[in-house]
């Protein structure tokens, strides 16, 4: 069972109400953003009305809990250790930055965002952009993302069962696809 976040903790100071401070015309600093932290990816699902999107739970740590998340990650596998930009965090995006919130994609709802190198400013290669990021499997879930986690990329590391073809979605490794048919429907779930 999917449990929502905590939502972050603000008070009137954060928000400018009260007793002014400072100059007059002095805007409020808005509230600082929440970290992306690091997942356990548990559960992967076709989206029921997204042929190139997977319904995942993951294991945000004891603070965030189990999660759902929608991803059109082509890598995703059930173990992986990746990272979430969970509600109230800001993402990269070619446009400028993306403030996740919690929504619904393609009526699912989701409480954040798996993160590939892009949207962690890591990298602006737009052959990734189908791809989360892997972290080294004895980093600590729910712990804030350091780019030092991330695991090296070994070769012949994925199987057969899980690598999915260039340009489709992941496989579930959890459900069987029956008919092979990833549909087609050119949605990429952004």
């Amino acid at each position: 069972e999917a449990v929502a976040p905590p939502a972050p903790i603000v008070g009137e100071d954060d928000l400018g109400f009260g007793k002014k401070k400072g100059k007059k015309g002095k805007a409020a600093q808005p509230a600082s953003e929440l970290p992306k932290v690091v997942v356990e990816v548990l559960a992967i699902e076709r989206h029921p009305d997204a042929n190139k999107l997977n319904v995942c739970m993951v294991d945000a740590g004891e603070a965030l809990g189990t999660l759902k998340i929608v991803c059109g990650a082509t890598n995703l596998r059930v173990g992986m250790v990746t990272v979430l930009a969970q509600v109230g965090s800001v993402v990269h995006t070619q446009t400028g930055p993306l403030p996740i919130t919690l929504r619904a994609v393609r009526g699912v709802q989701s409480f954040g965002m798996l993160c590939g190198k892009g949207e962690l400013g890591l990298s602006a290669d737009e052959a990734a952009a189908t791809e989360v990021v892997r972290v080294a499997e004895d980093a600590s879930l729910g712990a804030p993302f350091d780019p030092s986690m991330l695991a090296e990329a070994s070769s012949g590391e994925e199987t057969e069962a899980t690598a999915a073809p260039e340009g489709e979605a992941a496989q579930p490794v959890n459900k069987a696809n029956a008919d092979g048919d990833d549909g087609g429907d050119g949605d990429s779930g952004d």
